[in-house]
């Protein structure tokens, strides 16, 4: 039973770095994700800043 809930709790875990990583990446789905999960607004200044870094790593590369 240990290692079910412990494997529950890495997939959420992953599921919700993913939606970290695409509401940073566009601002639609940051508003689904802050409508759907209560305590996504706490993560709001990781998300700026993540979505900041995507965006001058994103510059960087092309230019």
């Amino acid at each position: 039973m240990g290692t079910l809930l412990r494997g529950v709790v890495i997939v959420i875990f992953w599921a919700l770095l993913a939606a970290v990583f695409v509401a940073a990446l566009d601002g639609d789905i940051r508003d689904v994700l802050e409508d759907y999960i209560p305590f996504f607004t706490v993560l709001d200044p990781v998300i700026d800043w993540l979505s900041e870094f995507l965006e001058a790593l994103w510059d960087a590369i092309t230019d």
